[in-house]
């Protein structure tokens, strides 16, 4: 049986008294969800945008291609916000991927490291075609998301430092690449034992 542990690393941008990020790590029914969100801008109405759309992903089971035009909808008023949802199927083994917008997302498999595209725009906003991933769990040794307040990781880096805890590589990934001037948010999700 696959399980999973996590990291999670956030900063709020200078200045600011609330992160405009956010993020949700949760399970149901066998079905692990993550996701990392990025209000667009800095302050409370960007943390507002950001806690819309995570509270839109809690306990919704809906396939990705249904449950990103909600949260698009559930924005529109809003400042909008960018996401990436990762979804594990822990009994069918697929993990589900989708992305709107600047939220990167990593994934370590077989000692390779390799980039998820998001598709441009952000939700509440200018809602683009969604593209959806399929990845096989059994070859997954890691899943990493980050929001633009991190600098682009070279693959090469990201491996050095795969062999730390889940927690550990987060916090490494935040202190060695945050750019100091946005918010910033990093979730790792490793299988335990990789």
């Amino acid at each position: 049986m696959v399980e999973l542990e996590t990291g999670i690393w956030q900063r709020t941008a200078p200045k600011e008294t609330v992160c405009g990020d956010s993020y949700l790590v949760g399970e149901e029914n066998r079905v692990f969800t993550i996701a990392v969100v990025d209000g667009l801008g800095h302050g409370p109405a960007a943390r507002q945008a950001a806690d819309t759309a995570v509270g839109a992903l809690q306990n919704n089971q809906n396939s990705l291609q249904r449950i990103i035009p909600e949260i698009h909808r559930q924005l529109m008023g809003t400042r909008g916000a960018v996401l990436s949802i990762a979804r594990f199927d822990l009994d069918s083994g697929i993990i589900k991927f989708a992305g709107v917008g600047n939220i990167y997302t990593y994934v370590i498999f077989q000692g390779r490291v390799k980039t998820l595209m998001s598709v441009d725009g952000f939700l509440g906003g200018r809602f683009p075609s969604i593209r959806e991933y399929d990845l096989d769990l059994e070859e997954l040794e890691q899943l990493i998301m980050v929001s633009d307040g991190i600098a682009a990781i070279p693959g090469r880096d990201l491996l050095k430092i795969s062999w730390q805890k889940a927690e550990d590589m987060a916090r490494t990934i935040g202190e060695k690449w945050s750019l100091h001037r946005d918010d910033a948010t990093v979730v790792v999700v490793k299988k335990k034992g990789s």
